[in-house]
C-alpha cells in the first residue's frame, strides 16, 4: 500500500464562486504565497485558507504557503515513522480557537456593522441567537471540531426539539450558522474525495414554502363591518397601502403627504422609535385619494406625532437609546384578531402579512406592472414577487377548471352553453 501524498490546496474565492486550487510552485520547490492556478493561469487569492486532501477528506493546513508545506512535510513524516517502525503514533492534541471566542468575535462584527447601518438590527439578533443555540447544543468545544455531520445533526434537533419545532426555521439558521463559518474561514466539507465538496445552502432542511393566503371580498367586508373608528382607518391604510407592520406601526404625521397629485407615504429611517427601513431602503408609497381623505381626516381628529400612536408603547429609560421614544408592541395583531372576533370569524384566518398578500393580488390582478408593484412594497428585486404571482395564476386556473366543468354539467343535464358573442 502506498503512502498517502496529502496534496496542497488553497480554498478561495474565484469568479466561479469559492473553489479547492492548486497552489503555484516555484522553481526551487515552495509554493508562491497566494498565487493559484484557475483554469490553467495563476491567480492571486489573498482570501481563504490552505488545506490538505487526508485521505479523500480535507484538512485545513494554516493561513500561509509556508504552514501549509510545513503541515505536509509533518504529515508524511509521520506517515513514514509509522509505515517503517509499525508502530501507531498517538494523534496530535487538538488546538485551535475555541468555537464561543470566534462566535463572540463574530458577533462583535456584526454589532459594529449594525452601528454602521451596512446590517440590519434584527440580523445581529437572529445570529446570535442561532449561533448560541449551536454552541450550547452541538457539544463543540473547538472552532477546528465543526463538521458537516455535527451541522446536520444541530439541524435535526433544531426541527425536533427547538421553541418553533419549524424546518423554515431550522433552514434560516442553517443560512446563518453558515455565513459566521465562511466569515471564521472554515466551510466544513460534504462527501469523500472527487465528490467531496463545501457545505452550502443545498445542505439546508428543505421546507414546504406555504401558498400565499389572501382575503376574499365578503371576508373583509365582514372584517370592516365590525371595526371601529380607529380600527377601520389602521387597517384601510394597511390593506390598501400594502405597509409591512412596523413601518405603519411608526409611520408619522411628516411622512404623509396627503395634498397634491401625488398623495404617498413615505418610509424612511425614524429613529426617534428604532425603525430603519428593510434593507436601508427608502421610498414613497402612493395611495389613492380616497386613502388620502380617509387619513387627512383622522389626523385631524387628534394631534399626536403618530398616525397611531396607539400601536407604539413608550420605551423605559433603561430601554431606551439615545432619541427613542417607542417601538411597536404587537398591538397591530391583537387588535386585528380582536376585530375578527368580534365580527364572529376565526381570529387564526386573520394575520397581518395576509393584508399585504392581499394587496399584491389585487395590484397585480388590475394590471400594475412588477417594477411598480416592487417599489410599492419595498422588495429589493421582482423576483421576489413569484410567490404573488402564483396565487394569482391558481385564482385564475381556478376560474378556468370551474368554467370548464360547468360547461359540462350544462352539457350533461341536456342544456345548451351560451353562444359566444363577437
Amino acid at each position: 500500500m502506498g503512502l498517502t501524498r496529502y496534496t496542497i490546496y488553497k480554498y478561495c474565492r474565484t469568479a466561479r464562486g469559492w473553489r479547492y486550487c492548486r497552489p503555484a510552485c516555484a522553481a526551487n520547490g515552495k509554493l508562491k504565497p497566494n498565487v493559484v492556478m484557475v483554469a490553467g493561469k495563476e491567480e492571486t487569492h489573498g482570501e481563504g485558507y490552505y488545506v490538505l486532501n487526508v485521505g479523500g477528506k480535507w484538512a485545513r493546513a494554516g493561513d500561509t504557503a509556508a504552514e501549509a508545506q510545513q503541515a505536509q512535510r509533518n504529515r508524511l513524516a509521520r506517515q513514514q515513522y509509522e509505515r517503517q517502525t509499525g508502530e501507531k503514533l498517538p494523534e496530535p492534541e487538538q488546538k485551535g480557537e475555541l468555537l464561543r471566542d470566534a462566535i463572540g468575535a463574530y458577533l462583535g462584527e456584526l454589532e459594529l456593522k449594525v452601528a454602521g447601518k451596512s446590517r440590519q438590527p434584527k440580523t445581529l439578533a437572529a445570529s446570535r441567537l442561532a449561533l448560541s443555540e449551536f454552541a450550547d447544543k452541538s457539544g463543540l468545544r473547538l472552532l477546528s471540531q465543526v463538521t458537516a455531520k455535527a451541522i446536520a445533526a444541530h439541524m435535526s434537533w433544531c426541527v425536533v426539539h427547538s421553541r418553533t419545532r419549524s424546518a423554515r426555521t431550522a433552514a434560516n439558521k442553517f443560512l446563518l450558522i453558515l455565513q459566521f463559518l465562511k466569515h471564521a474561514g472554515i466551510v466544513p466539507m460534504v462527501g469523500a474525495g472527487r465528490s467531496a465538496r463545501p457545505l452550502g445552502m443545498k445542505d439546508a432542511p428543505r421546507y414546504v414554502e406555504p401558498p400565499v393566503e389572501t382575503y376574499t371580498e365578503g371576508e373583509l367586508a365582514k372584517f370592516f363591518a365590525a371595526c371601529g373608528p380607529r380600527d377601520e382607518v389602521v387597517f384601510q391604510t394597511f390593506l390598501r397601502a400594502g405597509l409591512r407592520e412596523q413601518e405603519l406601526a411608526t409611520l408619522r404625521r411628516q411622512d404623509c403627504v396627503l395634498s397634491g397629485p401625488a398623495s404617498c407615504l413615505r418610509v424612511v429611517e425614524r429613529p426617534e422609535y428604532g425603525f430603519t427601513p428593510k434593507w436601508y431602503q427608502v421610498r414613497d408609497v402612493s395611495i389613492d385619494p380616497a386613502l388620502a381623505a380617509t387619513l387627512n381626516g383622522w389626523l385631524k381628529s387628534h394631534q399626536q406625532r403618530l398616525v397611531f400612536p396607539v400601536l407604539v408603547r413608550a420605551r423605559t429609560l433603561r430601554e431606551a437609546t439615545p432619541h427613542a421614544e417607542g417601538k411597536p408592541d404587537g398591538h397591530l395583531l391583537r387588535f386585528c384578531q380582536r376585530v375578527a372576533r368580534r365580527a364572529g370569524m376565526d381570529t387564526d384566518r386573520f394575520w397581518l402579512h395576509e393584508f399585504r398578500a392581499t394587496y399584491a393580488t389585487h395590484c397585480l390582478r388590475k394590471g400594475m406592472d412588477l417594477e411598480t408593484l416592487r417599489q410599492q412594497l419595498g422588495h429589493r428585486d421582482t423576483g421576489s414577487l413569484r410567490r404573488y404571482i402564483e396565487a394569482l395564476r391558481g385564482e385564475e386556473r381556478a376560474k378556468k377548471v370551474a368554467e370548464v366543468f360547468a360547461e359540462t354539467r350544462a352539457v350533461s343535464e341536456g342544456k345548451r352553453p351560451k353562444a359566444a358573442v363577437m
